[in-house]
C-alpha cells in the first residue's frame, strides 16, 4: 500500500514538471518572437508600411476606374432639328466675317444684322426684341386671317377675329369716334366746351361720379376698393 502511494506521488511530481516545462517553453517562445520583431531594422518596417499604403491606393484607384468606366459617355449633340438650324443660320447671318474680331468685335458680330434690319419710320432704335415682336404679330395676323367668317359666333376664334377687324377699320373709327365720344359725354351730363351737350338744369354731379365709377372704372376724387379689415384680417371691407 505504501509503495502504491509513493508511485502516485512520483507520477504527480513528473506531471508537475511537464506542466512547468511547458509554461517555460511558451514564455521563451513569446520572448523570442518579441525579440526577433524588435531586432528588425526600422528601414524594413518603413518599407513594408509604404508597400501596404501603395497597395491600398492601387486597389482604390482600380475601383474608381471601374466605376468611372461604368458611367455612360456623354452623348454628342448635333444641331439637326429645324429650330436649331434656324437659330444657327440667323446667328451667322447677323455676323460679318470681313471684320477682325480682335480689333472690331462689334461690327464682326452685329454688322450683318444691322444691314438686314433697317430703322423703320418713326423709330430711332431697332433691336432683336423688336424683330421678334413684329414676327409674332405677323404670325398672329396670319392665324386670325385663317379663321373662317362663318365660324361659330360664340367661339373665341370668331370673337378675336371680329375684335381685330373692328380695330383695323380705321375709317369707321375716325368717322364714329367723335360722335361716340360726344354721346358718352352727353350721357354723363355734358361738357360746356362742346356745343349742344351742356345743360345746367339736367346736370347731376352725383350721377356723373357714379357712372364714371361703375361704367368706366374712373376714380373721380376718391377710389373704392375691397380689402382686408385692419382690425380683423379674416374679414373684408369696402375701403
Amino acid at each position: 500500500m505504501a509503495d502504491t502511494i509513493d508511485e502516485e506521488k512520483a507520477e504527480f511530481k513528473e506531471s508537475d514538471n511537464c506542466i512547468g516545462n511547458g509554461n517555460v517553453d511558451q514564455k521563451k517562445e513569446s520572448r523570442s518572437w518579441k525579440e526577433s520583431f524588435l531586432n528588425i531594422p526600422t528601414t524594413s518596417i518603413i518599407i513594408f508600411l509604404l508597400c501596404v499604403i501603395l497597395f491600398i491606393m492601387f486597389i482604390s484607384m482600380l475601383i474608381f476606374a471601374v466605376k468611372l468606366g461604368s458611367f455612360k459617355k456623354r452623348e454628342e449633340y448635333f444641331c439637326e432639328n429645324q429650330g436649331c438650324l434656324k437659330v444657327a443660320a440667323a446667328t451667322l447671318t447677323g455676323m460679318n466675317a470681313s471684320y477682325d474680331p480682335c480689333t472690331n468685335f462689334w461690327d464682326y458680330s452685329c454688322n450683318g444684322w444691322m444691314k438686314s434690319h433697317k430703322f423703320t419710320d418713326g423709330k430711332g432704335s431697332r433691336n432683336v426684341k423688336d424683330v421678334m415682336r413684329d414676327q409674332i404679330f405677323h404670325q398672329l395676323r396670319h392665324l386670325i386671317d385663317l379663321v373662317p367668317h362663318n365660324a361659330e359666333e360664340r367661339s373665341s376664334e370668331w370673337k378675336v377675329k371680329k375684335f381685330y377687324e373692328s380695330c383695323m377699320n380705321t375709317e369707321d373709327i375716325e368717322f364714329t369716334s367723335y360722335r361716340n365720344m360726344q354721346n358718352k359725354i352727353y350721357e354723363l351730363g355734358g361738357w360746356n366746351i362742346i356745343p349742344g351737350t351742356w345743360s345746367q338744369e339736367r346736370w347731376d354731379k352725383d350721377k356723373m361720379i357714379l357712372e364714371l365709377h361703375q361704367k368706366y372704372k374712373v376714380n373721380v376724387f376718391f377710389k373704392i376698393d375691397v380689402g382686408l379689415d385692419d382690425r380683423n384680417i379674416s374679414a373684408t371691407i369696402i375701403k
